[in-house]
């Protein structure tokens, strides 16, 4: 489906659907650290969303059904990402 919607091959798909989780650990870390100083929370924000997102998906049920969040989200902001850049390179004329 999303290897449909942003023109890729079907091995890109796998690709895409194992980066996608970076976006959701990425900003569920920041979620989670925002209220420390901003300018030293930003590695240990990562961390702590990989350590809160391996901790959910350990989980039996809750697992699977967080996983499957993660991936539609962060695939989602992939493709927001991707449409973003086409309407800057259009502005642009590049394309």
């Amino acid at each position: 489906m999303v290897a449909v919607l942003i023109n890729l091959s079907f091995h890109d798909s796998f690709s895409i659907m194992y980066l996608s989780r970076i976006w959701v650990i990425a900003w569920s870390g920041e979620r989670r650290f925002a209220w420390f100083d901003k300018s030293s929370y930003e590695k240990s924000a990562f961390v702590g969303g990989l350590l809160l997102y391996s901790f959910l998906t350990v989980i039996p049920v809750v697992g699977h059904v967080v996983t499957l969040l993660t991936v539609l989200c962060g695939a989602g902001t992939l493709i927001l990402i991707k449409k973003e850049l086409y309407a800057v390179l259009r502005n642009q004329e590049l394309i």
